[in-house]
Order: C-alpha cells, then sequence, then structure tokens
C-alpha cells in the first residue's frame, strides 16, 4: 500500500471510527510516517553502521537515544549485500508481518516451499498476529491516554500501517527470499494480465469479462517512464526478492486485479488479486479496528462473509463511497491511461491520481479549519525529519524529549517493534526477525527493547506491555556501545521478556 491508502485511507477509518478530526489526523500521520522513518532520516552517510546520526543525550542522565528505522530508502547504504537480509528486522515487523499460520478462517495454502523455506513468514490478512496486534494497540491506547494522548494516538497509527499491510502485502514476506516471493514462472516467461474495468455489486468488485490484458513490464516495452508502476521488475537482484519487489507496485494499486502464483503455490488454490475487494475489506476492518480501540474493547475478525455482508449493510452508503475511491466505475484520464499502457505509467501519476480522489473524499467529513491534504503531511514529515538532524549530539532535558513529535513517534514505533519481536523470535522457528547467529550492526535490536515509554511517560516503579524488564533504569544509564557488548540475540528473550 502507498500513501494514498496509508495516509488518507487511515484518517477516513479514524474519522468513522469516532475519532475527531484532529484525532484522525495524527493517527493518519503516524501510520505514514512507517513508510519514510528511512535510514536517510536517522543517518548519514554509508555504512549505516559507521555512520550513526541518531543521538539525543539526556541531561542529567546522560542517556543515548537510538531511533528505529521502520523503513528503507535505498538498499545500497546498507553494509553490503551479506547484509540485504538484515533489513527484515524492518520488513516483517511493520510491512510484512507473519501471519501463515492456521486459523478457522484462514486454512494455509501450504506449509513448505520446495527447498523448506518456512511459510509461516507469510503475510496474511484475518492473522492471529494482526488480531493481538490490534489488542495491544486496544491495551496501550488505554494506558497511554491518560498519560499522553498524543503519545497514545500515534502508537494506534503506526498499528494501523502495520494492520493494513497484512492485507496489500499478503502471500509476500519480508525476507530476500526468491522462493517466497518470486512468481512461479517468473515475468519473463508468464508476463501475466490485469484489468481496472469491473463493477462493484455490494463490497464485491467483478472484473468485465474478457477485459484483462497482458502487463506491459519494462524489459517487454524497452521504453517508458523513469519510474512506472512496474519498477524494479527487470532486475533479478537481492532488491527484489524482498516482498513484492518482483511485482512492481501491482499489490499497491487499489483499482486492479492481476494474476499471480507464487512460487510455493500448489497451484490449487487461487492466489490471484482483486485489489478493490482486497482494500475495501481492509478499510472495512480497519474502522472497527479502531472503533474497539477507541472503546477499550477486544477486537475480532468477521467471522464469515455472511458477516462482512451484514457489516457492509449497516453503513452500505459509505462503504460504496469509499469503494469508488478505491476504484471508480466511471474511469478518468489517469485509470484510462493505466489500462491503455498495460500499466506502464509513472507511479507517481496513478498515486496522485488516487490521492486526489481521497481527498475529496476527505473534505466531506472533516470540520472547517482543519486541513488534510500531502502537503500538511509532508511539512510535518519534513519537520520532524529536521528535528533529527538538528537536535543529534546535544543535550536536552527530558521535558524538551519527551515533547518532541519524532521522539513520542518513535518511542511508539519501538513499543510496537518490542511486542511484534517476540512473536518474530519464537524459538524452534526459522522466522527470525534478525539474523540468530550475530546481532545487527545497523539494527542492534536490543536498544529497539527498551520500554522507553515506560521510562519517561508511565508513573516510576509501573511496568507495561509485558517486556518491561525490571533492571531497565540502570541499563538505560549505559552507553550504546557498552549495551551492545553485554547484549547478544541469545540473551534477547531472558533480558526483555520477564
Amino acid at each position: 500500500m502507498d500513501r494514498d491508502f496509508h495516509f488518507f485511507g487511515t484518517f477516513m477509518a479514524a474519522s468513522r471510527a469516532g475519532f475527531s478530526g484532529k484525532e484522525a489526523l495524527t493517527i493518519a500521520t503516524a501510520a505514514q510516517f512507517v513508510d519514510d522513518c528511512t535510514e536517510a532520516v536517522t543517518h548519514k552517510g554509508r555504512p549505516l553502521n559507521r555512520n550513526p546520526r541518531q543521538v539525543w543525550v539526556l541531561a542529567g542522565g546522560g542517556y543515548v537515544f537510538t531511533p528505529i528505522i521502520t523503513a528503507v530508502a535505498d538498499l545500497n547504504t546498507w553494509a553490503g549485500a551479506s547484509e540485504v537480509d538484515e533489513t527484515r528486522q524492518i520488513w516483517m515487523p511493520f510491512h510484512y508481518l507473519p501471519g501463515n499460520t492456521p486459523s478457522p478462517k484462514d486454512p494455509v495454502v501450504v506449509r513448505r516451499g520446495p527447498a523448506g523455506e518456512a511459510l509461516d513468514a507469510l503475510c496474511r490478512p484475518g492473522s492471529e498476529a494482526a488480531r493481538e496486534l490490534v489488542n495491544f494497540a486496544v491495551d496501550r491506547y488505554g494506558e497511554l491516554s491518560a498519560v499522553d494522548r498524543h503519545l497514545a494516538l500515534m502508537l494506534v497509527g503506526i498499528c494501523m500501517h502495520v494492520f493494513a499491510d497484512t492485507y496489500g502485502h499478503q502471500d509476500f514476506a519480508g525476507s530476500a527470499s526468491p522462493e517466497l516471493n518470486a512468481p512461479r514462472l517468473g515475468i519473463w516467461r508468464n508476463a501475466g494480465t490485469f484489468t481496472n474495468k469491473g463493477s462493484w455489486k455490494g463490497r464485491r468488485w467483478i472484473p468485465r469479462k474478457r477485459s484483462p490484458k497482458e502487463i506491459a513490464w519494462p524489459w517487454r516495452v524497452g521504453r517508458g517512464p523513469a519510474a512506472p508502476l512496474t519498477a524494479y521488475s527487470e532486475v533479478p537482484m537481492d532488491a527484489t526478492r524482498v516482498g513484492h519487489g518482483h511485482m512492481g507496485h501491482l499489490p499497491d494499486v487499489s483499482s486492479i486485479a492481476y494474476e499471480f502464483e507464487p512460487c510455493w503455490s500448489d497451484g490449487k488454490t487461487d492466489t490471484n488479486r482483486n485489489n478493490p475487494e482486497v482494500f475495501l475489506t481492509c478499510f472495512m476492518e480497519m474502522v472497527r479496528a479502531l472503533r474497539a480501540v477507541r472503546a477499550g474493547e477486544r477486537f475480532s475478525f468477521l467471522a464469515s462473509d455472511s458477516d462482512a455482508d451484514e457489516a457492509f449493510g449497516l453503513d452500505a452508503s459509505f462503504f460504496e463511497r469509499v469503494g469508488r475511491v478505491i476504484c471508480p466505475t466511471a474511469h478518468e484520464a489517469c485509470d484510462r491511461d493505466l489500462y491503455d499502457s498495460g500499466m506502464n505509467l509513472a507511479a507517481d501519476t496513478w498515486f496522485r491520481a488516487s490521492e486526489e480522489r481521497w481527498g475529496a473524499l476527505v473534505t466531506e467529513v472533516i470540520k472547517p479549519g482543519l486541513r488534510v491534504d500531502m502537503a500538511v503531511y509532508d511539512a510535518t514529515r519534513d519537520a520532524w525529519a529536521a528535528q533529527v538532524k538538528s537536535a543529534g549530539g546535544g543535550e536536552m532535558s527530558v521535558r524538551e524529549f519527551t515533547g518532541l513529535p519524532f521522539i513520542k513517534w518513535n518511542c511508539a514505533a519501538k513499543a510496537v517493534f518490542a511486542h511484534l519481536f517476540q512473536r518474530l523470535q519464537t524459538p524452534g522457528t526459522r522466522v527470525k526477525v534478525l539474523p540468530f547467529a550475530k546481532t545487527s550492526a545497523c539494527l542492534p535490536s536490543q536498544f529497539h527493547l527498551l520500554d522507553e515509554i515506560a521510562e519517561f511517560w508511565l508513573p516510576k516503579g509501573r511496568g507495561s506491555g509485558g517486556y518491561y524488564y525490571s533492571d531497565q533504569v540502570a541499563r538505560l544509564k549505559l552507553r550504546n556501545r557498552a549495551l551492545q557488548r553485554a547484549t547478544s540475540p541469545f540473551e534477547i528473550e531472558t533480558l526483555f521478556f520477564c
């Protein structure tokens, strides 16, 4: 998914769930910033392990703050080709939450690939991990709202980004694995087809018969925009093996249905994508999740198609309007160009058009005086990044520290990471957030497991989240390098999940 859904879609879902316009904007901004908190914000130069830029020193405590990276701007800035897969510490928790475990609603297609890759790592909608994540947000929102409502809303927004990606990134994994992420025959032998022509029938989107046409991958056409929706597809390198890199932006484009048969598929299950239905289902469940967060109630997914039909019917006119934003029945110029070009269209062109559709819907629900658009988000994003660059290395008080929006957002992101890390480090499986034999020099996970929310926001002596380490106050006084020497991946669960 891209910023059209992560920002505008999240805003609309939060607004519909009962949050005020300002609260919904905070949630949406936090959700989108997950894609923008890259190494370009937190570091200067490369390799990353030699050029840290992420330091705040708290006066009176000597605590060195290390921001977490939640997205990758350029794989070339990482330590080297051998380190590419360590970015799974970013991709898995924040973008490709592993969820391919058996459940009554989602009987898994297959358990293992032909070469033994753990299919547990595949991202799945409606997973137990996603349900647990929402209920984590329910608990932490209720706890933090009384202390710092802005921080609480940010944590909810980050959870909603991960939640939404379980739909958009379904059946892909956040590791550099062609076994998990590549199409069975490769796009070079089977280009596949797509269509954006169809019509809505309730919450279902029905593609028009005989409308699918072949996808114009760059290797086929030999020309086109510099960054098309099919970008990355023509280069078989590590960057394309992560997530849906082999498929370009196809999973991000809400208005298309397309062919997809992954390497691990047994050929018996339909893995083709109907993005309009996927995105609308995601939106409906996100509204339900955010209502649960706001009400402090436990969340569970709609159990059946009949339940989903009933939920749609209770707010049909609104969901129908959202559906027309996700996939318009009446095509405008951009939609026609998308189809006529075989998707050989500049990604920015399509996403801008989608943002405009969402923006028009947003203007119908916001109150006068509140501005919700990408220019507002971009200004906020840039201001947060400027804080990182200007404050690095200087001393500041705890009050200054906890007042910075970037710090609040980053501590919330660490709390989400710590919650998911415990699941991703389950002993006895091959699903790992980080290489088991070593700690990443670029992404030292032990720093991200420190519960800074408990340290700087909650009353002293009050643990939270199930992973607050009783001796953490003393450990927070340690310099990062000393902490790195003292902690190994094998000790992390013992130290932080007491």
